[in-house]
């Protein structure tokens, strides 16, 4: 029994499965997840996991306009959103001859609970964006009292994606409001990997997390030096995956010695016909795309 990924190109699903299971997958790849479906033994489940999907992702889209609303109003949207999964759930569990097991249950629970409160996450950055407020809106008590019963390192949840965004989110509103509240503390991605340091245990979610926020330091040239530096030495000093780390420091190598307004190399390059050619005379007076 577990989840199991499978992909094409860029495009990616889920396939849940339990002994004794036998799928016959249809997918269309030009659609991919609107058009999957799943027949056979164990098919019910993996239909239901897709068509939740899908609604949350409709129901993200759609929630734009209610960051713009006051905090009791957003919450009640959320509050209406959960009910209506909820009740999505338990017709299907309705019209099933037994009930479900542990871990789907689990599955579904995180499926329907977890976008929601991304969402609530995202409510303080983008209601202060909206309503033009200089600092984060101050929220009752009890606006994140969710948090208190989630379990940000349980182990068999690690490769759903609705989880782990979840828990990356979290971390980046909680490293924001550390900015909001203290100037001293602006480097929003060091103090995204300190909340990491503090909150996740699983090695592989730590690295990816501090990988993630050490790429996203060096691809901001709008980052000072300064504060590029902190995240550099605290990377290193945390990241336990050599991997991330070679790839980190090859990648910072390259770009301390092709800064902004440096002229490029007059290296021999491969135009899209297959020619070598010289890339200072290619991209002479052009908008050129060099990878």
């Amino acid at each position: 029994q577990g989840l199991y990924t499978f992909n094409h190109g860029a495009e990616f699903q889920y396939l849940y499965l339990e002994p004794q299971d036998s799928l016959l997958i249809y997918l269309n790849t030009w659609d991919f997840d609107e058009s999957l479906s799943f027949s056979g033994k164990g098919s019910a489940k993996n239909n239901f996991l897709i068509n939740l999907y899908l609604r949350q992702e409709k129901n993200e889209k759609s929630f734009k306009p209610h960051f713009r609303l006051k905090e009791k109003e957003f919450e009640a949207q959320i509050d209406k959103g959960i009910r209506e999964q909820l009740e999505y759930y338990n017709d299907f569990l309705s019209n099933q001859s037994e009930p479900p097991s542990a871990f789907f249950d689990k599955l579904v629970k995180t499926g329907i609970y977890f976008p929601f409160y991304f969402l609530k996450e995202y409510y303080p950055i983008n209601h202060k964006w909206y309503a033009k407020m200089d600092h984060y809106p101050e929220l009752d008590k009890d606006f994140y009292a969710y948090r208190e019963d989630l379990n940000l390192n349980d182990e068999s949840l690690m490769n759903y994606a609705t989880y782990t965004i979840y828990i990356r989110t979290y971390l980046y509103n909680r490293a924001y409001q550390i900015k909001d509240m203290d100037p001293e503390q602006s480097n929003v991605e060091l103090n995204f990997m300190k909340m990491v340091d503090k909150k996740i245990q699983v090695e592989a979610l730590r690295n990816q997390f501090f990988a993630t926020s050490a790429w996203r330091t060096l691809s901001k040239e709008s980052i000072p030096d300064k504060e590029r530096e902190e995240v550099k030495e605290y990377f290193f000093a945390h990241c336990t995956n050599e991997i991330y780390k070679d790839e980190i420091r090859t990648s910072s190598e390259q770009k301390s010695k092709l800064k902004k307004g440096d002229q490029l190399p007059n290296l021999q390059v491969t135009n899209s016909n297959g020619e070598m050619v010289l890339v200072n005379n290619v991209a002479r007076n052009n908008t050129t795309v060099i990878y």
